[in-house]
Formats: C-alpha cells, structure tokens, sequence
C-alpha cells in the first residue's frame, strides 16, 4: 500500500470518527434541551 493511500485512508477515519462525535453531541444536546 502506498504512503498516499493510507494517508487517505488515515484521513477518512479521523473525519469519521468527528462526525459521530460531533453527532452524539448533538443528540445529547438535543436530549436536553427536550428533557
């Protein structure tokens, strides 16, 4: 695997990653706010 590739692939999983937890702040905010 090339050093590209897997910087790519590097890449894909932290934004992943700040997706669900930006996703799961929102839940938890929106939860809150509801309650």
């Amino acid at each position: 695997m090339h050093l590209h590739q897997s910087f790519h692939m590097i890449l894909g999983t932290l934004i992943a990653s700040l997706i669900r937890v930006k996703t799961q702040q929102l839940v938890i905010t929106m939860t809150l706010l509801i309650l």
